[in-house]
């Protein structure tokens, strides 16, 4: 094998490695891209007069990544269909923007999560962090 076929084979296989794990990742995108919010439109969407669950998370949270691992948002999403309650995930646990939306919602810890009602009311939930006990707590 001479250089150029080396080449070509370990440029064949690297783009292969890269196609694939960019499509694992598109995929977990597409599913999590219509509850991720973005960023930017954090302190807009909390102003919005609609009842919805907001959890403000941090990348590197592990209490975070656990609600992620046990599918707690895609769960309530199902257990709240069709009751008109937004489900909403802001990552917020990065620096720049992200200190400014802390500071404004108080945010001091993570996962911080919040029901947000029609008539502006803000109540905190500190329960057991499961897709059961929080949808009773947004439904009750």
């Amino acid at each position: 094998m001479n250089f150029l076929q080396a080449l070509g084979l370990t440029l064949f296989l690297t783009g292969t490695f890269l196609i694939k794990r960019n499509d694992k990742k598109n995929k977990s995108s597409r599913q999590a891209s219509y509850r991720v919010a973005k960023n930017k439109n954090v302190l807009e969407r909390i102003k919005q007069k609609d009842k919805k669950i907001v959890f403000f998370t941090a990348s590197w949270c592990g209490h975070c990544k656990k609600l992620e691992k046990d599918n707690v948002f895609l769960n309530l999403e199902e257990k709240l269909k069709g009751k008109n309650i937004s489900v909403l995930k802001f990552d917020v646990g990065n620096g720049g923007e992200h200190v400014i939306v802390r500071k404004k919602l108080k945010i001091d810890s993570f996962p911080t999560i919040r029901l947000y009602s029609e008539n502006g009311t803000v109540v905190p939930y500190d329960g057991e962090r499961t897709a059961d006990k929080i949808a009773n707590f947004v439904l009750a």
